[in-house]
């Protein structure tokens, strides 16, 4: 379970003097970030093309078997409710649409590429299951309010990508002084302090835009997004019911008033109830991620 801190200023001013000037170090010296795979960029460049040949793509997805497995079982996911199992890639890319394949082929490179730290797997699974459900509440959450799904799903994915660079980067950094960090805590305390900054660095390498940047930097302080505040603050709520949802003995009635405070359309009454009621659809389709 992630260790609660208040806000990544706070958790700055925690760290070790050293370790804060560090990575703030790596940051103007640009670090070196994990490379988008050629697959998925051949895919994501397919998924823009609107011409794009479904057999052409779905030759390209069978290329890598990991991202293959994945678009077929989100295809099959509930949150997609095929009237009959999809089996073929073809069949599920034709399904998901351009959008979904490419934000599917985005999500395994980062699954791979980023959210892989020797030594902290259980912390890098919850952390992409938190992601992933987030990712699902985003894109529910724009359906209600009739904005673009695919885009919020995407910002909902990596709003927190910096957090496992930042756990790379520290880990880095205490090798070199011949040193272990003092606690978990210290750990988390830099991920949350930093992950805002090292996100933003990969989203351009990586030309996620302009909604994912900002999610970035602002979904612990959506009101700060000039422009894209509304934007922001649909991931932020995303992120909010990430955690209940995650929680099987939570209730709606506990997120209720924490719902109530916040200052967005999405939580009107008459919506709380079918964010609450796409629970186990959302639950279904992180799954397909895993």
């Amino acid at each position: 379970m992630e260790i609660p801190l208040a806000s990544p200023a706070e958790a700055r001013a925690l760290l070790p003097e050293w370790l804060r000037s560090a990575l703030d170090q790596r940051l103007r010296e640009k670090p070196e970030l994990p490379v988008l795979p050629d697959t998925a960029v051949r895919v994501m460049t397919a998924c823009r093309d609107e011409h794009s040949d479904l057999r052409e793509l779905a030759q390209l997805v069978q290329r890598d078997q990991t991202l293959a497995a994945h678009v077929l079982r989100v295809a099959n996911s509930v949150a997609y409710a095929p009237k009959t199992p999809i089996a073929s890639l073809q069949q599920a890319l034709g399904r998901l649409g351009l959008s979904t394949v490419s934000d599917i082929a985005i999500a395994v490179a980062m699954k791979q590429r980023v959210f892989a730290v020797p030594g902290h797997e259980t912390r890098m699974r919850a952390l992409w299951r938190h992601s992933a459900i987030s990712a699902g509440y985003a894109q529910e959450v724009a359906r209600l309010l009739g904005r673009n799904a695919e885009a919020a799903f995407l910002a909902g994915l990596l709003h927190d990508v910096g957090m496992p660079i930042v756990l790379a980067e520290a880990l880095a950094l205490y090798r070199q002084r011949k040193t272990l960090p003092g606690s978990r805590t210290e750990l988390e305390q830099a991920m949350l302090a930093f992950h805002a900054e090292f996100g933003l660095e990969l989203a351009r390498r990586w030309s996620l835009g302009a909604w994912v940047e900002a999610a970035m930097c602002h979904h612990h302080e959506p009101a700060a997004a000039r422009p894209g505040q509304e934007d922001v603050g649909l991931v932020a709520l995303a992120d909010l019911l990430a955690d209940w949802a995650d929680d099987e003995a939570s209730t709606p009635q506990e997120l209720e008033p924490t719902l109530a405070a916040l200052e967005t359309p999405a939580v009107a009454p008459a919506l709380r109830g079918r964010l609450f009621d796409c629970r186990a659809r959302v639950l279904d389709l992180a799954r397909a991620f895993q």
